[in-house]
């Protein structure tokens, strides 16, 4: 299975992993993923320098109201069936034009969540005791995504 990162280059400020579909079946009507989010600014959750929302799961991908789903990037549908993705047109059933609608998919409706981890690397993390927090080094925050789901930050 291939994936495609979307996202910062420094993970520690968000991104997701796409788990492409094999080449036959561009029409699927799920992504799986992965998706990192930067949660320092959650109000009231957590005292910490930093805190991050792992969640992993799935997208679901309604193909028959792509026109509303892709209007929320700024992306429309075309009558033959490609994509226009702010002027960039997406043909359809290609990998493109997949990971728009499924990265679309994940702007407008969220992540049907399999599971989810917050992690931290200030040992003075205080949760309020409603979800713990996995602590780890300084600066490791690649390391323990590559360590625990096996994906890696190119």
């Amino acid at each position: 299975m291939t994936d495609i990162y979307m996202g910062d280059i420094n993970i520690e400020n968000g991104g997701t992993w796409f788990e492409l579909p094999d080449s036959d079946n561009w029409q699927q009507d799920y992504a799986i993923v992965l998706s990192v989010t930067d949660a320092q600014g959650c109000i009231g959750l957590v005292e910490a320098d930093s805190l991050w929302l792992i969640e992993s799961g799935s997208v679901h991908m309604p193909w028959d109201k792509a026109g509303d789903i892709l209007s929320v990037i700024g992306a429309a549908m075309l009558p033959n069936g490609d994509i226009d993705d702010n002027g960039n047109i997406l043909p359809a059933d290609t990998q493109e034009h997949w990971l728009c609608f499924a990265y679309a998919c994940q702007a407008y409706h969220g992540i049907d969540r399999y599971e989810e981890s917050w992690v931290s690397d200030d040992s003075d993390c205080k949760s309020d005791d409603s979800f713990d927090v996995a602590i780890i080094e300084r600066g490791t925050l690649a390391d323990y995504i590559a360590a625990q789901w096996g994906k890696e930050v190119p």
